[in-house]
């Protein structure tokens, strides 16, 4: 049985911590559904659209840059064999 959740972030009056910025959740979906033929394990799925309010989160930036670093080394990898 598939199952989904359906989350937007509330207001809760608290201020952020100094140096922290608040980010806006506009809309969070999670869709869980079972594996085919393993009644212990589920497939996850997350799709989050976030407004960092102008900043984004060294771990965000660190996990894409760290991609994109090996992306681009393949594609070089892949020209140099040429």
């Amino acid at each position: 049985e598939n199952y989904c959740e359906v989350g937007v972030s509330v207001d809760t009056g608290r201020q952020p911590r100094p140096n922290c910025v608040k980010a806006e959740l506009i809309l969070g979906v999670s869709h869980y559904e079972p594996v085919c033929n393993d009644p212990n394990r589920t497939h996850c799925e997350l799709v989050i659209l976030v407004d960092p309010k102008g900043s984004v989160p060294a771990m965000i930036v660190n996990g894409l840059m760290g991609s994109r670093t090996k992306f681009y080394q393949q594609i070089r990898d892949k020209i140099n064999a040429l």
